[in-house]
Formats: structure tokens, sequence, C-alpha cells
């Protein structure tokens, strides 16, 4: 079904138009914490449901301010790109070729910084099975927290390498991806008795 394909470039740009555009609130995810915020959902063995994780893409910060459609018809297409994103996203995964969605700079460097925000924001959301990470296995989780939280920025702060350091940090990003979903696949299973899927 056309719900299940892949997004093509074109339409992952209309999605990143209308998350950028006047129609959603200023704290609404870009296209590239969206991303990040999606591989958290879905490295998550609990499954959340759209309903639950919804407001905070268009609400990074409070999950209440919602978008503004301009119709009934831009709304459906709206979250069937959502969800069809959200697929490819666990899809890539479980195939083992995930790449996460950085923005490139001027300098044509990448910039992790928004997609370990949105990793993180996943994380915290719905943070139960992420414990045992933080406390036995926080190298697992390392790079986005260096990368995307506001003590991770703090840290890079007073280091000579920080640059280093942050070219580091989002290099390891997509290995440890796989990481983690290695760690929690185990767990997923034993819960759901398959990865998660859109519902």
């Amino acid at each position: 079904m056309k719900q299940m394909q892949a997004l093509t470039a074109a339409e992952i740009d209309e999605l990143d138009d209308f998350l950028m555009s006047d129609d959603t609130p200023d704290n609404c995810m870009d296209i590239s914490a969206l991303d990040g915020f999606m591989v958290a959902l879905i490295l998550n063995p609990d499954v959340i449901m759209p309903s639950e994780y919804l407001p905070w893409v268009w609400d990074m910060e409070e999950g209440e301010a919602p978008p503004s459609f301009a119709s009934v018809e831009q709304a459906n297409h709206i979250m069937q790109l959502l969800l069809r994103y959200y697929n490819s996203v666990l899809e890539a995964i479980a195939n083992d070729h995930f790449s996460p969605l950085f923005y490139i700079l001027e300098d044509e460097s990448y910039d992790a910084q928004s997609w370990s925000e949105g990793f993180m924001r996943g994380v915290y959301l719905f943070s139960e099975p992420w414990m045992e990470i933080f406390e036995k296995h926080h190298a697992l989780i390392a790079p986005m927290v260096l990368l995307g939280t506001q003590s991770g920025w703090e840290m890079l702060e007073t280091r000579s390498d920080s640059q280093q350091a942050i070219e580091e940090a989002y290099e390891a990003i997509a290995d440890t991806v796989g990481l983690l979903d290695a760690y929690f696949r185990e767990l997923r299973a034993s819960l759901a008795g398959t990865p998660p899927t859109v519902h």
C-alpha cells in the first residue's frame, strides 16, 4: 500500500517544509529532529502509539500546541507522510541499513545536533526502558547525550578538543543505533513478539 512506501526525496522536502512552516508551532521538530525522535521510538521495546508521540512532533517542548491544517485533506496527507516516514525508519533499522538524516552545513560538514535533540526527546518522554542504558551501558547513548542535551554541550565547552569530539560523536551515531537495536531486540521480542509497527 502507498502508506507503506518510503518517502521520495521530494516528499521528505515537502514534509520538512510543512514542519518548518507558519502552520506549525515555533517548537515544531524539523525533519532531522523527527528522524532522531522516531529512531528513539522504534528502538523502545514498548509500543508507543501515534496519539502519544505526535503532539511532541508539533510542539517539541511542551507537547501541547497543535499544527494548523488548511483542510482535512491536508491533515490526512501530512499524517500519511509521517506514518510512512516512521515505517521507512523502522525498516531501515530492522534491515541494518539505517542512516541518520543530518543537515549539511555550509562547509559541507554534518550537523547532528537537531537529530540528537530529537532522539533524546524520545528517550526522555518514554524513558523507563532506557534507565538501564543510562545506568549500566552509558557508552551506547553517549554520542546522543553529548550532542543532544544541554549538559552535553556544557561539557563540550570545557574541552580543548570539542570539534573533534563533535565529529567523532556524529560519526558514531549510525553504528550506535545498530548497537542499541541489538541490545533491545530480545526485550522487544519478549514484550511484543515483533518490532513495533504503526497502529
